[in-house]
């Protein structure tokens, strides 16, 4: 592993590359960084100094799409990122969301469920799918984009909501509006 020099001190690749939210939201903007990183051995799917945030969740929620999509051509995994991507007021974050789809996220997986650890810790916090964060952040484009790919609207958070649960509770009105609009499963009904 290559350190990163500058005058003050000298830092291995895999922390650079991982050991703060704030250096991961700026890296993963720039590709030759991230090519830098990765040809050097960095991992996308590191844990910051939070071991529940990594660089792939960093690009899913800043980096372009050419970017996410060099990460995952290094081997990042899809834990998380997908709900990360459906939060991101970023630019570009339908695409980033079309490509995870495609490339096989889980589009009903609650956050950190797979991280005991991270899930204990934050399941107070309304952990959800994609479709929580979307809801709740009132955003119709991706609520709609995650219907239409199959996004279950009954999916329960870590704190026993669904996403219109959410919405409502945030004032989301635009994303209300499409949840309550759904039938649940079997067609009796609506959600609301």
């Amino acid at each position: 592993m290559l350190p990163i020099q500058s005058e003050q001190q000298v830092i291995p690749t895999s922390v650079a590359f991982s050991n703060t939210n704030w250096l991961q939201s700026h890296v993963v903007k720039n590709e030759r960084l991230v090519r830098w990183f990765l040809s050097h051995g960095a991992s996308p799917d590191a844990p910051a100094i939070n071991p529940a945030f990594t660089p792939v969740m960093s690009a899913a929620r800043y980096a372009p799409l050419s970017i996410v999509k060099l990460i995952y051509a290094h081997g990042a995994s899809h834990h998380d990122v997908l709900q990360t991507a459906a939060e991101s007021a970023a630019e570009g974050r339908l695409e980033v969301m079309e490509f995870l789809l495609d490339d096989g996220a889980d589009i009903n997986a609650v956050k950190w469920e797979h991280d005991h650890e991270s899930f204990t810790s934050f399941g107070l916090l309304e952990l959800g799918t994609a479709l929580h964060y979307a809801a709740k952040s009132g955003y119709a484009d991706k609520v709609e984009l995650l219907l239409r790919r199959g996004a279950r609207a009954e999916v329960l958070d870590s704190t026993g909501k669904t996403a219109l649960d959410l919405a409502r509770a945030y004032g989301q009105d635009n994303t209300v509006k499409i949840l309550s609009s759904l039938s649940p499963p079997g067609g009796k009904g609506k959600i609301a």
